[in-house]
């Protein structure tokens, strides 16, 4: 998917990092933008490993909230849903990306769902309809959320040529080539803008 708005990455390498043996490189940078903190970077999985499947990752209930309200998964993965509240609830999505209803559970148990498609996952509850959590499923395992400040970092990535995206809500919102070197880390600045990549 691509979006009209563009965005503009500027890349440069840093110092080596000292554990080389490992083939690996780190990615990191800033997003600019008031709604940067929803930006979600990721790789592109064409140019990756396979890798072993992840381990499961929580979407807990407490305080009748989800926490935490935005969850990033890639595809394949297990995302469990554990009752840590004093009340019931019936977790559920519509989503054409993954429907399901997971009926109503008690405190103290839990429930879990296998991801195997992109794209957004609108998730509610039942019985309490101002919970409302969302599941972004990237078709990587390599994937970031940009923090408050609009800094984001990739740790230990396959060393190598790469696409790096950028998706809010779901759509994609910029893609550059990013060259991993083995034992360096790579600063890519993210901007509204013209594209430019390096």
């Amino acid at each position: 998917m691509r979006s009209a708005l563009p965005i503009a990455l500027a890349v440069a390498l840093i110092a080596p990092r000292a554990a080389l043996a490992d083939g690996t490189g780190d990615v990191s940078g800033w997003v600019s933008g008031r709604r940067s903190a929803e930006v979600v970077l990721f790789l592109d999985h064409r140019t990756l490993p396979a890798g072993s499947r992840p381990r499961p990752v929580r979407l807990g209930q407490r305080g009748m909230r989800f926490r935490p309200e935005l969850l990033v998964v890639g595809v394949g993965g297990e995302v469990v849903f554990p009752n840590d509240d004093v009340v019931s609830h019936n977790v559920f999505s519509v989503s054409r990306v993954k429907a399901f209803d997971l009926g109503l559970y008690r405190a103290g148990e839990s429930r879990s769902v296998v991801f195997d498609r992109p794209g957004v996952v609108d998730v509610f509850c039942s019985i309490h309809e101002n919970m409302h959590a969302m599941i972004v499923v990237v078709p990587s395992h390599w994937f970031t959320v940009a923090r408050p400040d609009g800094s984001f970092s990739l740790d230990r990535v396959p060393a190598g040529a790469h696409e790096l995206v950028a998706w809010r809500r779901g759509r994609e919102v910029g893609r550059v080539p990013v060259t991993v070197p083995r034992g360096r880390r790579v600063e890519v600045r993210v901007s509204g803008g013209a594209r430019h990549g390096g």
